[in-house]
């Protein structure tokens, strides 16, 4: 049988270099020329997923308000959740405003480093038909350290977040980044801090993303108002 001819199309030279361990495959946050092979965002189960839940916010359903994507570099949480606020902007009819305000926040010089937390306050353009304030918290990567809070550990900086959400102190939309590793270190210290309900929290988020059998269902987690998402369950040329 011959060798089909070469095709840009389906061999795109960017994808050679499209890993978490390589510049092709890292998402820098709002720019469009970084981490996106196919030039464009690639749908995924989880993409729709995220799409459903936005649509569920702004409808003012019973869904999750906070949502962790647990996984490694270079498995698309970045561009997952950079969709998130695309697709916000779309339902509230912004018409990119809300795209713009944390666009500027990630608009760092070379050489910098862009914020842990991103934090936007969107009442003037849309307010939701729930008790849910009209905010949302980024948070990109959440094994950064925060450069207004330079002598916290981001473990510590994760716990206060993670508490003031299952507290319900927090009443915005929360959405974090987080791999396993800074899940290790949160729970080491919240056993440190003894402070159990937060100890049970992350032991629930690491045995559900394990996608073991008796793992908790993560979607929401515990019937609470967090959600998470093991990025490593999804596939790119499964059916």
């Amino acid at each position: 049988m011959p060798t089909p001819p070469f095709s840009k199309d389906l061999y795109p030279a960017a994808f050679i270099n499209w890993a978490g361990s390589k510049s092709g495959g890292v998402r820098t946050p709002f720019i469009q020329t970084s981490g996106r092979p196919a030039g464009k965002k690639i749908e995924t189960p989880l993409t729709k997923r995220l799409d459903n839940w936005i649509s569920g916010l702004v409808k003012g359903a019973d869904v999750p308000r906070a949502v962790l994507l647990i996984g490694g570099p270079g498995n698309g949480k970045t561009d997952a959740v950079e969709a998130c606020i695309e697709r916000l902007d779309q339902e509230i009819n912004a018409g990119g405003a809300l795209v713009e305000r944390f666009s500027s926040q990630y608009a760092v010089g070379h050489g910098n480093l862009p914020p842990r937390k991103s934090v936007v306050d969107f009442s003037d353009l849309f307010r939701f038909p729930i008790n849910l304030t009209s905010e949302i918290q980024l948070i990109q990567d959440a094994t950064e350290k925060d450069s207004n809070r330079s002598d916290e550990a981001p473990e510590a900086l994760l716990n206060e977040e993670l508490s003031s959400v299952l507290s319900g102190k927090y009443t915005g939309i929360y959405i974090c980044c987080i791999n396993r590793g800074i899940l290790a270190n949160a729970s080491s210290l919240a056993h440190r801090q003894a402070n159990e309900p937060l100890i049970q929290l992350i032991n629930d988020l690491v045995k559900s993303a394990s996608g073991g059998p008796n793992s908790p269902e993560c979607w929401p987690l515990n019937n609470s108002s967090l959600a998470i998402w093991p990025m490593d369950a999804d596939s790119l040329v499964a059916p």
